[in-house]
């Protein structure tokens, strides 16, 4: 879990690296229900850090997204 955790708060992070983020936690949270109960403090932990990578990958593919520079055009010879 911190591992996942220092991806998705690093600032620098890529979205490669806040996908990697969300993708463990989403493993370990199923993991953690199946073990531990959906009420065990540390399976709402890693929920909570789920939301928030979710929230940080949601929000960086926006950024992404709406900075992409438009396409060249080509113009005629």
């Amino acid at each position: 879990m911190g591992f996942a955790a220092a991806l998705y708060t690093d600032t620098g992070a890529t979205l490669a690296n806040l996908r990697e983020a969300v993708t463990t936690l989403e493993e370990v949270e199923g993991i953690a229900r199946r073990v531990l109960g959906g009420t065990h403090p540390l399976s709402v932990n890693i929920e909570d850090h789920l939301r928030c990578a979710r929230a940080a990958l949601s929000t960086r593919w926006r950024a992404k997204a709406t900075t992409r520079a438009p396409p060249e055009r080509r113009r005629p010879q």
